[in-house]
């Protein structure tokens, strides 16, 4: 089970106060976000059945576990590749 504190909290308060300040920001998440849910429900199906489909979801409590975890990890690759290129000075 995945537990949030206020650090989580002000870390995602944080993001959305600059997905809507800065757009180059915003798309890549989403982006990066659509295609990694894919992903987990492909390999929850794999894992489920043996081979690729879609027939299958998780319950509600671990759709929402996989987007949290997506949306984290989403948000700091996002985060951590504008610090880089901001360092490098590449835009």
């Amino acid at each position: 089970m995945i537990c949030f504190n206020i650090d989580s909290i002000i870390f995602i308060y944080v993001y959305i106060y600059i997905m809507v300040n800065y757009v180059h920001t915003f798309v890549p998440t989403l982006v990066t976000i659509i295609f990694f849910f894919l992903e987990s429900i492909l390999h929850y199906n794999i894992g489920k059945t043996g081979y690729i489909t879609l027939k299958h979801f998780p319950s509600k409590m671990e759709t929402f576990n996989l987007l949290i975890t997506i949306v984290v990890f989403a948000i700091s690759s996002t985060l951590t590749t504008n610090y880089i290129k901001h360092l490098l000075n590449v835009e």
